[in-house]
């Protein structure tokens, strides 16, 4: 796995006004004890779905498990994701 940045990530997406219904992936990065990664489903998930949009913290590998985390998550210039590890 390649190194990733460590101790949370910004992400600006571009383009996001054209974005369709494919969900974006965030490049990984680490914070913690674990490495993460952003997904943005833009048409939204569930009760969500055509009004919403979703915004999900994925655990892509962890040094042990179970594992609790706390996390900030900001919307930034309504087109930039920005997660800070706490």
């Amino acid at each position: 796995m390649r190194r990733c940045p460590r101790d949370g990530a910004q992400w600006r997406i571009e383009g996001f006004s054209k974005l369709t219904s494919e969900i974006v992936r965030s490049d990984c990065f680490e914070a913690g004890i674990g490495i993460w990664r952003l997904m943005v489903d833009p048409e939204g998930y569930g009760n969500g779905k055509g009004t919403h949009l979703s915004v999900f913290l994925e655990l892509r590998d962890a040094m042990w498990a179970p594992l609790s985390t706390e996390y900030e998550l900001t919307l930034v210039e309504s087109a930039s994701v920005a997660i800070l590890h706490q």
